[in-house]
């Protein structure tokens, strides 16, 4: 990744990863095996992984829908990244998470989007992953080593000229790239596009809705690569956007913590990742690194996320709380206990490894509290909305029974005139039993509304 401001240009190596969580909002089978066969017809999909915990032999493969794809010059780049990144990744990833039930996930590794400038490719990958909790990811790949990016956010490709961007498309079945329109400035919104078709395909395909959250991972090599890591820059990295009025980058505030030859920086929702080099704790060599850095770059990944995955979950729920709490729009219990069901995965990793980093993730990049306060305040407003719509019924059922309490007096009128044609007499029973009704009523409520301000007082 280049940055190039001032006649300064620095190199960064790595790659960044932009996860999209997404969590349906009621009670949905994402493994219903109908609507995972209408994926592949609708999303350009290279390849599948599919891991079962009940199953010895878990598998990838390539798909059969390449007729157009074999043509392009890039088909067989893509198919490299495929085979040495993405499914060495997922095959390592498993074995991390494997042995209990929860780590039961498809995998569909989309046709990426390529991007060609001053006679260079650069491939922005994609990945969805789909887990038995009624949540799924997206999960943006870009290899930083080539793009160019602001020194504002280091999150932000800008084209230039002799720029084309070739976009996947789904034509009789097959992937089929077409070359789409770009002007000059950020082609980002290529990536945001590709994004928003794959979850409203989801949306789609299992008819129902999700809520949003993404979280960016760097994971950078330039210590193995280059022979040293910028750590100011890793800093700077994590802690943006940078406001250049406000004169600095807040990057002494930045938490950071050495796991093994992980070095981490930031939060959770932005993490920067230095790989070390040299030493007993990595023993690549640069040499083996360089040959093979698909292979490298993708178990690394693997194996962070098996420890990230569930706290980037658990941060997810927390959202879903928070948005739901906001738009007093109160969750299905059921559904909401399930989701809530997930967060103990991350405590159930039986590589130990996996298990000691994500509890080191947990205990610097957390706050423990916060998802106490928001479930709180979510099951509190979640019980003043219930409380609200129990006040609606009430005031149903007491007009009910104002109506069935006047034809019942209209009733004992008629039924006292079977014993007496005295029309006095009559008039004075039907008042009386009138009165003491609606004493006993305004009684019955005084002392139902003298409990409520009770209740409401403590």
């Amino acid at each position: 990744m280049q940055k190039v401001k001032g006649g300064i240009m620095e190199n960064i190596s790595g790659n960044r990863y932009i996860y999209h969580y997404h969590i349906f909002e009621s009670s949905t089978n994402t493994f219903d095996s109908k609507s995972l066969n209408l994926i592949p017809e609708v999303l350009p999909i290279i390849a599948i992984s599919d891991f079962n915990s009940q199953r010895k032999n878990n598998y990838g493969f390539i798909t059969k829908n390449h007729d157009y794809l074999e043509k392009e010059g890039f088909y067989q780049e893509i198919m490299k990244y495929v085979g040495r990144g993405y499914l060495e990744s997922e095959r390592n990833y498993y074995n991390y998470v494997a042995m209990d039930s929860y780590s039961d996930y498809k995998s569909y590794f989309l046709a990426p989007i390529v991007f060609e400038k001053n006679n260079e490719t650069i491939y922005i990958y994609l990945t969805l992953k789909i887990f038995s909790q009624g949540i799924f990811y997206i999960e943006v790949t870009d290899e930083l080593d080539k793009l160019n990016f602001t020194d504002d956010n280091f999150n932000i490709i800008e084209n230039g000229e002799d720029c084309r961007i070739l976009f996947p498309i789904m034509e009789n079945k097959n992937i089929k790239y077409i070359e789409r329109d770009i002007e000059e400035g950020i082609i980002n919104t290529f990536v945001d596009e590709y994004h928003k078709f794959i979850f409203k395909a989801m949306e789609n395909i299992y008819q129902k809705k999700t809520v949003h959250t993404y979280f960016t991972l760097f994971i950078l090599d330039d210590g193995i690569l280059n022979g040293k890591n910028n750590i100011d820059k890793s800093k700077e990295i994590a802690a943006a956007p940078y406001f250049k009025n406000l004169g600095t980058h807040f990057s002494n505030s930045v938490k950071s913590f050495d796991f093994n030859h992980f070095k981490f920086f930031g939060n959770i929702n932005r993490i920067v990742v230095n790989l070390k080099s040299g030493g007993k704790d990595y023993t690549i060599s640069k040499k083996t690194y360089k040959e093979d850095k698909y292979y490298y770059r993708g178990i690394n990944n693997a194996f962070i996320m098996s420890a990230l995955n569930y706290i980037y979950i658990k941060k997810s729920i927390l959202n879903f709380l928070a948005e739901t709490t906001y738009n007093n729009n109160p969750i299905n219990r059921e559904w909401l206990n399930f989701l809530e069901k997930n967060i103990i995965q991350g405590y159930s990793l039986k590589y130990v490894p996996s298990h000691d980093l994500r509890k080191m993730i947990d205990e610097q990049f957390i706050d423990s509290k916060e998802f106490e306060t928001i479930q709180r305040l979510h099951y509190d407003n979640a019980n003043i909305q219930l409380s609200k719509k129990q006040e609606v019924v009430e005031t149903k059922i007491n007009l009910l029974n104002l109506i069935v309490f006047i034809f019942t007096i209209l009733s004992i009128a008629q039924i006292v005139e079977i014993f007496t044609d005295n029309k006095k007499i009559i008039a004075i029973i039907t008042s009386a039993i009138f009165l003491i009704t609606i004493a006993i009523i305004f009684f019955v409520n005084y002392i139902y509304t003298k409990k409520k301000r009770n209740n409401i007082d403590h």
